[in-house]
């Protein structure tokens, strides 16, 4: 039986595949891969599966889903089967039968080949590893913080790998052929200076010298406006040796010698503390002598305490630190230790000196001694919403600390946040101590409320009874769709209810615009896009929409869907797995035909409608039938006096109210009409409500 992780999880036996029965057997087979040949405790798979949503019959349910994994490995025919083995369980297999596995080796092997100077034999291997690849390392599993780890850990070797193999064609003399490659990869992957040394070293080597000098003045720029760095010193000796044509530019190897070393290279997933001191400035300001006694003393005491718990001070943040651990749980630890020895110290200027602090975990380059990467940029922004105190702790570190938190420490959900600058919200976590200070102010976020929904460029007015309908409705039932004829207003109607409902649904009100799809495979992906659910062009729609399931599955979400009417089926098919795995999920939908879905309240949008009583118009108005004609004798003049313009109890067709200061053609005065903007005192109705 083989297993392959490159790319969703899949399951074949004798080349047959191998049906798996759901999304949480699923991650149990992960877990067990992950670990293969060893046996894994059941608390750490329930703590994998559940995380603190861990319900009392967490135990029971993991066996029902080993059960069902067992069934379908024994139907496959391969011969693999899930042994229980106290503590927990165990997953024999050969180490070929895991893809996972077999590229490491192929990797290795071809790095043999390519330290014997044999480059046809390093570029087969390689060639055979990254064919294993089919996508992004478990790219269904995703909501596993421990495969989510993992699959970075692969991707970072599936760079290396494909730099390497890249070297090994251009040992074999294969410059022209690269170069198309090369400059794909090094806009895949613009932090990566070896795939750009790389691609230097092929366009010089294909005769086109101006070319791999203009390259360099690419990196540099891209380098100084992303990090505000120059390339390291082996990629600017590399140009240096372009500009001289140096004869040593023929030699194979020449890009792996020139290569930045493994300091200077992309690390795997590293836990970040960032602190600041608040109100640092006014301390400078009052007393710069004091400050600068607190402030060595404040070093002191923050680098002692993050060296004690295994970390690594490599920046300073103003007046604060950045310090980088290999584990979540001792940044915790770190930030926990520091606070308390921040609040037992006596501080040379008044008052306490209070530190904010941040942890986030995630993928960084490492150069010269330092970090950098959108980790960085995430940690900081958590950084900034604390207040003097305080210790946040972002979503990706909270999972992988999970039950390994230091004694008497726990952690306080705070719920969604945006952070300046970053379009993925973050759901942000408080670290709590006995000894530590817990109220503070709320967090100086973005937004308290998220939503995606559009700015209206026109007021809404004249439904202020349906819109209240609207109200009730949506906290009544978990399914609302308004239908009508096109032009009815029922999307302008839908947005307004769910933005008077984004008090009431604390993880957002999220619209999805269904109009350009073309495909009813493509609905899930679009809502997906929608909440920000980050999916990838290998996912089918199938994955997309399990996916977006589990994301949403505890969650208390609107979710607006415009437009459903080509692609019903698809709409109908998502929205019932919404209501039936998402309890916290209510759709409100606009369509010209209802979904059809158990538990669905339908609601007929009309017409905006208004009675015009003309002789209270004012003089600066005119109005017409639709279409209007201006020719004619001029009618008498209209009455000066006016009245405001108020919708009538009853329904009917809409009218045309138009600025028109030179003629006037005069309706009846039963005329119903719809208004457009033409002057400031005109109104807007109709669709436009």
């Amino acid at each position: 039986m083989e297993f392959r992780i490159l790319g969703p999880l899949e399951v074949a036996a004798q080349g047959r595949p191998v049906a798996l029965p759901g999304s949480r057997e699923r991650a149990v087979l992960v877990l067990l891969l992950l670990s293969a040949n060893r046996v894994v405790p059941v608390e750490r798979l329930v703590e994998d599966l559940w995380g603190e949503k861990a319900q009392k019959g967490a135990t029971g349910a993991l066996r029902v889903f080993v059960s069902r994994l067992r069934k379908a490995l024994r139907e496959g025919g391969g011969g693999a089967v899930v042994v229980t083995k106290a503590p927990g369980y165990l997953l024999p297999i050969e180490r070929a039968a895991l893809d996972a596995a077999r590229f490491e080796d192929l990797l290795a092997g071809g790095r043999e080949y390519a330290a014997r100077r044999d480059h046809e034999g390093a570029a087969a291997r390689l060639r055979q590893a990254l064919a294993l690849w089919r996508g992004p390392a478990l790219a269904d599993m995703a909501d596993i913080p421990v495969a989510r780890v993992e699959a970075a850990r692969l991707e970072e070797a599936r760079l290396a790998a494909l730099e390497e193999r890249v070297e090994a064609d251009l040992g074999c003399g294969r410059h022209a052929e690269a170069v198309p490659e090369l400059d794909h990869l090094t806009k895949a992957h613009p932090l990566r200076e070896r795939l750009w040394g790389q691609r230097m070293v092929a366009l010089y080597r294909s005769g086109r010298q101006a070319d791999a000098l203009r390259v360099y003045q690419e990196l540099r720029r891209l380098l100084a406006e992303e990090l505000g760095l120059e390339p390291s010193l082996e990629v600017a000796r590399l140009e240096n040796a372009i500009l001289r044509q140096a004869p040593e530019l023929q030699a194979p190897g020449l890009v792996a010698r020139c290569a930045p070393t493994p300091s200077r290279m992309s690390v795997g997933p590293t836990t970040f503390l960032f602190s600041d001191i608040e109100a640092s400035t006014r301390r400078w300001e009052g007393d710069p002598e004091a400050m600068t006694v607190d402030l060595a003393r404040h070093d002191e005491l923050l680098r002692a305490s993050i060296e004690a718990a295994g970390g690594e001070v490599f920046s300073h943040t103003g007046d604060g630190m950045a310090a980088a651990f290999r584990g979540a749980p001792d940044a915790v630890a770190a930030a926990v230790a520091a606070q308390r020895a921040l609040a037992s110290a006596a501080w040379t200027a008044p008052g306490p000196l209070r530190v904010r602090m941040a942890i986030h975990v995630g993928v960084a380059q490492r150069r010269e001694g330092n970090y950098f990467g959108p980790a960085l940029n995430r940690v900081a922004r958590l950084l900034g919403t604390a207040s003097g105190g305080q210790v946040l702790c972002s979503h990706a570190a909270a999972e992988l600390i999970g039950a390994d938190l230091p004694a008497d420490v726990a952690l306080l959900d705070l719920g969604e946040h945006r952070l300046a600058d970053l379009a993925r919200v973050e759901r942000v976590f408080q670290v709590a101590h006995p000894e530590l200070w817990s109220q503070f102010p709320p967090l100086r976020s973005l937004a308290a409320h998220r939503h995606n929904l559009p700015v209206a460029l026109t007021p809404f007015i004249g439904r202020a009874r349906e819109l209240d309908e609207l109200r009730t409705l949506l906290t009544g039932s978990r399914l609302l769709t308004l239908t009508g004829v096109g032009g009815a207003g029922k999307t302008r109607l839908a947005v307004q209810g769910a933005a008077a409902a984004l008090p009431a649904y604390p993880d957002g009100v999220w619209i999805a615009e269904l109009a350009p799809l073309r495909d009813g495979a493509q609905v899930a992906s679009a809502v997906a896009a929608a909440l920000t659910f980050e999916t990838s062009a290998f996912d089918s729609a199938e994955a997309v929409e399990d996916r977006l399931i589990r994301h949403l599955a505890t969650r208390q979400t609107l979710v607006l869907l415009d437009n459903c009417e080509h692609v019903i089926e698809a709409v109908a098919h998502l929205v019932h797995a919404f209501l039936t795995r998402c309890p916290g999920v209510t759709v409100l939908a606009t369509s010209r035909e209802r979904l059809g879905v158990p538990g669905e309240v339908v609601w007929r949008c009309r017409r905006c409608q208004w009675r015009l009583p003309v002789p209270q118009l004012t003089s600066s108005l005119a109005v017409t039938r639709s279409p209007f004609s201006a020719s004619g004798p001029a009618p008498p003049d209209p009455p000066s006096s006016s009245t405001p313009l108020t919708p009538p109890p009853s329904s009917g067709s809409a009218v045309v109210l138009t600025a028109f200061p030179s003629r006037w053609s005069w309706p009846p005065p039963d005329s119903r009409c719809s208004v457009r903007h033409r002057s400031p005192t005109a109104w807007t109705t109709a669709s436009g409500c």
